[in-house]
């Protein structure tokens, strides 16, 4: 063989390799790509809850939707969100800056696939809210501790209320802990030390690397005995200008000597935590706590 076809030889298999290279590289095994998420977004709306859990499955869940103001807002969320179905709609309790806004989302061109509460609330505005889900074709269903459920990728365990209930609607505030992957969230809801209490009692692992910190910061809320047992590597808190002075500077302190990252929806606007089932990232830089003091509204009615 001549110098010239070896050498034409040896180019030609050069390329093959290369080609063979290309390949493997472009192809996209699972072994290089996760392209599974679960991304949680904390809305801003002012003083009350609203969160979306969407997962890449497709899967979207809407915990809470804010006070009488916040609805518009919510629903512009879910739209820019993508969101064209609610698979599930969490109605934490009854109080006025948790379900105000899910009735816009009820009357929203959004489709809702299922209602889940805990104790039906007795009010004028639960009344409205009761006749929402009707016009929507969903009938709440009433949950307890101990239950739990497998919505598409998320799992979901029910710490809160529990049977019989409190009868206050704080304190039998629906308690979610959802897990995705390696990654568990615990949504507290309004829930105080009572509810806490009765958590532990219940001998539950509720250890999660994400805490919404419950009834917005208040210092009725978030004990010690329950951080050392959820033990959050991020804590955020929901809330915007009252009159309480939430969140409570003992709650801030007990959150930071917990470890906790601390982030606020009245400072930083709508906080999103993203899991690809084994790490969390967030779209912002820790805060220092005892930077900003509580928004504190003087006039006005009570805050639930």
């Amino acid at each position: 063989m001549s110098h010239r076809h070896q050498r034409r030889n040896i180019l030609l298999l050069i390329a093959l390799t290369i080609a063979m290279a290309i390949m493997l590289v472009t192809s996209g095994t699972p072994a290089y790509s996760n392209p599974s998420t679960l991304r949680v977004s904390f809305i801003d709306v002012g003083y009350g809850d609203s969160i979306l859990l969407s997962a890449s499955d497709g899967t979207d869940i809407l915990i809470d939707g804010g006070g009488p103001s916040a609805g518009p807002t919510v629903v512009a969320y879910l739209q820019a969100q993508g969101v064209d179905d609610i698979d599930i709609l969490v109605a934490t309790h009854a109080h006025s800056d948790h379900i105000s806004g899910l009735i816009d989302v009820l009357e929203s061109s959004i489709p809702v696939e299922a209602v889940i509460e805990g104790v039906p609330g007795t009010t004028d505005l639960y009344d409205d809210f009761l006749t929402a889900t009707q016009n929507k074709g969903v009938t709440p269903t009433q949950v307890i501790a101990g239950q739990s459920f497998t919505w598409g990728a998320l799992q979901a365990a029910v710490l809160n209320p529990q049977s019989p209930p409190r009868y206050s609607p704080n304190e039998d505030s629906v308690v979610l802990l959802i897990t995705y992957g390696n990654n568990r969230f615990l949504f507290a809801g309004d829930s105080g030390l009572p509810a806490e209490g009765d958590i532990l009692a219940s001998g539950a692992d509720i250890d999660a690397g994400v805490l919404k910190v419950g009834h917005h910061g208040s210092h009725t809320s978030t004990g010690p005995l329950f951080l050392d047992a959820v033990t959050p590597i991020y804590a955020v808190i929901s809330v915007g200008v009252n009159w309480s002075g939430y969140p409570s500077p003992e709650v801030l302190d007990r959150l930071v000597l917990a470890g906790a990252e601390i982030y606020r929806t009245d400072i930083e606007g709508t906080v999103v935590i993203t899991s690809d089932g084994a790490a969390l990232t967030t779209n912002q830089q820790v805060i220092n706590h005892a930077v900003f003091l509580p928004l504190v509204q003087h006039e006005g009615d009570p805050l639930d």
